[in-house]
């Protein structure tokens, strides 16, 4: 699957793929580490199991996709555009940037998410994903 998504990039913007060097150029990184750590207990574990792409304009991000999951085949995908960027295509290009990357690698991209954001939904059927099972969700509280 090759999907021409360098024609597709909003102007000013570029996609990049994740690394050290870019989260370190990257003016207030703290929310884009932020949503790294959210399914990664470290940026070093990120690194080791999982991939991502990122939107740049002027060293400043516009939108993260990385893997938020991983086991040996399978990468899942979790995607956020922060909102002064959002409805410029910015989170189509660059998951089409991480899908590829992850069918180069032989790893299987999943996507999951609650049948209620309709954007995200929308946004995977427009990569060309299909839904092939709906599961109930359990919330637990945990702590005090």
């Amino acid at each position: 699957m090759t999907i021409n998504r360098r024609d597709n990039i909003p102007k000013g913007f570029s996609i990049e793929k994740i690394s050290p060097e870019i989260i370190n150029s990257i003016k207030n990184n703290k929310e884009f580490i932020d949503y790294i750590n959210c399914f990664w207990i470290t940026t070093d574990k990120y690194f080791d199991k999982g991939l991502g792409y990122c939107a740049v304009d002027d060293n400043d991000f516009s939108t993260i996709c990385i893997s938020v999951f991983a086991s040996e085949n399978e990468r899942e995908v979790g995607i956020k555009t922060f909102p002064s960027f959002q409805q410029k295509g910015l989170a189509y290009v660059t998951a089409c940037a991480y899908i590829e990357e992850c069918l180069m690698n032989n790893f299987i991209p999943i996507w999951s998410c609650f049948s209620e954001n309709e954007v995200s939904v929308k946004l995977a059927e427009k990569l060309g994903y299909k839904i092939e099972a709906q599961h109930p969700i359990y919330f637990a509280e945990i702590g005090e």
